[in-house]
C-alpha cells in the first residue's frame, strides 16, 4: 500500500507526489480533466515509467468534487495498472484500487488511534538457514498517543533474555517510532524486526530495522468507510540466496481510529 498525494491549484494544475509500496518515489505534474459524460466527476491522469522504461504504473484517478473522495469505478473495471512485462522472475502485473479521500488539516484528529502492521514471514538468512521474524514483536494494535495535532507511540520496552529465550511481552517491544505531519497527513516511522536462532551453545538475537510510511484521510468514498483512516506500508528486504538480486517486499501498516 503506497500513497499518492494530489494538490489541485488554480487553473486545474495538479501536483502529484508519493511513494510506491516498493519505495519508488513519485513526483510529477498533471491537469485536472472534466468529462461531460461523467457529470461533475473530474480525473487526474497518473503515469510513471519504471524499471528503465520496461514497466510502468498509471491510470485515471477520479475525484468527486463535493466530497473530494477518490473513486476508480471497479464495476467498470477501472484500476491503476502496475506492471513489468517479462517472462522472468521479475515480471509481474497488478491492478490497484486507490482508496483515496481528502485530508483536512484544520479538522481535529480522532481522540485515539491504533497502529497495526501486517505480520511478515520474510526470513533472515545466515549460514544457509532461513530464520523467521518473531511475530510477537511486530506492532499489533499499538496505542497511538494523540496530543492536539501530534501523534506518538508509547516508549518501547526492549526485549530481554530470560530463561534462555527472549521476552517480547513488553509494551512496544519492536521499539516502533512514529512521526506525523499535520500539514500533509503523512505519517512515517520505523520499528524493529527480531530474528532468534542458535549458534553453537548461544542464542543469537538479530535486529533489523523496517521503515514505513502512509497517509491519513478522514474523508473517503463510502465504499471504503470500513477501511482504516491511515493506510501505509513497510518494506522488508528479501535476501534469499536463490535470487540474484535483493527483493523489496511490502506489507500493510495502518492507522485505525479507535471507537
Amino acid at each position: 500500500s503506497g500513497y499518492l498525494t494530489m494538490t489541485v491549484g488554480s487553473g486545474g494544475s495538479v501536483k502529484l507526489a508519493g511513494l510506491l509500496a516498493d519505495g519508488t518515489k513519485v513526483s510529477q505534474s498533471a491537469k485536472l480533466l472534466l468529462f461531460g459524460d461523467y457529470g461533475t466527476l473530474a480525473c487526474v491522469p497518473f503515469f510513471r515509467p519504471l524499471y528503465g522504461k520496461k514497466g510502468a504504473v498509471g491510470g485515471l484517478i477520479w475525484i468527486y468534487p463535493d466530497t473530494r473522495a477518490v473513486d476508480t469505478d471497479w464495476y467498470q473495471e477501472w484500476f491503476v495498472r502496475w506492471d513489468k512485462p517479462s517472462d522472468g522472475m521479475d515480471g509481474f502485473e497488478a491492478l490497484l484500487a486507490p482508496c483515496g479521500g481528502y485530508y483536512d488539516k484544520i479538522a481535529p484528529l480522532a481522540s485515539h488511534y491504533l497502529l497495526s502492521a501486517e505480520t511478515n514471514a520474510v526470513p533472515y538468512y545466515v549460514s544457509g538457514l532461513g530464520v523467521l521474524p518473531q511475530p510477537a514483536a511486530q506492532p499489533q494494535w499499538l496505542d497511538v498517543l494523540v496530543s492536539g495535532a501530534r501523534l506518538s507511540l508509547p516508549k518501547g520496552v526492549k526485549p530481554m533474555l530470560a530463561g534462555g529465550v527472549y521476552d517480547y511481552s513488553g509494551v512496544n517491544s519492536a521499539l516502533a517510532k512514529l512521526s506525523f505531519s499535520s500539514r500533509t497527513g503523512i505519517y512515517k516511522g520505523s520499528f524493529n524486526l527480531y530474528y532468534d536462532y542458535p549458534s553453537g551453545s548461544r542464542l543469537m538475537h538479530k535486529t533489523v530495522k523496517a521503515s514505513y510510511v502512509g497517509i491519513l484521510t478522514q474523508t473517503r468514498d463510502p465504499l471504503f468507510a470500513g477501511w482504516p483512516e491511515g493506510q501505509g506500508a513497510y518494506r522488508v528486504t528479501d535476501r534469499n540466496p536463490l535470487f540474484n538480486r535483493r527483493i523489496q517486499r511490502a506489507f500493510w501498516l495502518d492507522l485505525y481510529a479507535a471507537p
